[in-house]
């Protein structure tokens, strides 16, 4: 079981990274209609204004894997592609530990064409249907692959676990494929392992689409809010062999530390925080209050509301 764990996580890693490239740029196994709740107004930016990016046409993401607390707020979808033709993404991560505070995201924007042709694209692919069965592999903690996507006005959101596992093999066995397939032995039927191609195929060209039709090159996405997660830093914990550094005042104006889920940061705030979180990593506690504060932040992108449950 361990092994097959392993296995589909990094099936996943494998199939998302195509998606996030260097170009410029639950437990259902069963597609819904639903959009997700973790939305905003899309035409509105955050500061009331309505010159935003307007809604994704199609989103990536990658939900429920086995992680810790932090890596799991921080995460944003693997892709945001917006009418307006703004393209979000993860950007390159620093292999160092501790991390920055501040996780890297980019902004690119790709042209109406492009934008059309990813619409198409997830139409071809069936994504246009509210009810396609993506099975259920018997693959612990390995997270779903979610894909939204918006044609003709209707949302769908389509659900695979452990998408992409069945493309990596055995350890041990040798070629391109697995025989027999790791979704075999889940037992999935010719449609499902069918419509779990069609979603895998449809993330690997919304890539190249996003490649190809790039008009503006990536560069940091400026967040005008931010979420935060607060512990008592005694409730972190650090690695036995690390030496954390001294804490740091807590010098964002308005924005007072607690023990939150949801922290949200908006208006004059950002800049505050963005000039503090810079310098610090992953591992730097905050003084404020007489108390020692971990804080982890993430931006919240156009169409999500600051907190998903506020």
């Amino acid at each position: 079981m361990v092994r097959r764990v392993t296995i589909a996580l990094l099936a996943l890693v494998a199939l998302v990274a195509a998606s996030c490239g260097d170009d410029p740029a639950d437990e259902s196994g069963v597609g819904t209609g639903a959009g997700s709740e973790d939305t905003a107004d899309p035409a509105d930016d955050g500061d009331g204004s309505t010159d935003g990016p307007g809604e994704p046409v199609l989103l990536v993401d990658l939900v429920g894997a086995f992680t810790t607390v932090e890596t799991s707020f921080q995460g944003v979808p693997m892709i945001a592609v917006y009418e307006d033709g703004t393209v979000i993404q993860p950007g390159a991560q620093i292999l160092i530990y501790p991390g920055p505070a501040l996780p890297a995201v980019m902004r690119s924007q790709v042209d109406a064409a492009t934008v059309d042709a990813i619409v198409e694209a997830a139409r071809a692919a069936g994504l246009d249907q509210p009810d396609l069965d993506y099975g259920q592999p018997p693959i612990a903690d390995a997270g779903d692959t979610v894909v939204t996507v918006t044609i003709d006005g209707e949302t769908y959101e389509h659900r695979a676990t452990a998408l992409g596992v069945d493309a990596l093999p055995e350890p041990g066995l040798e070629g391109d494929a697995v025989d027999p397939p790791l979704d075999a032995a889940g037992d999935l039927t010719p449609e499902q392992q069918e419509n779990r191609a069609a979603l895998r195929d449809l993330i690997s060209e919304v890539n190249g689409l996003v490649g190809e039709g790039t008009v503006e090159e990536a560069e940091p996405f400026d967040a005008d809010r931010y979420r935060l997660l607060v512990r008592p830093a005694s409730e972190m914990g650090v690695e036995p062999d690390m030496d954390p550094a001294p804490p740091v005042e807590w010098t964002v104006e308005g924005v007072e530390l607690s023990r939150a889920d949801c922290l949200p940061v908006e208006g004059d705030a950002v800049q505050d925080l963005v000039a503090l979180l810079t310098d610090a990593d992953a591992l730097t506690r905050f003084t404020s209050g007489g108390e020692e504060w971990a804080v982890v932040a993430r931006p919240v992108l156009p169409h999500e509301a600051t907190c998903p449950d506020a």
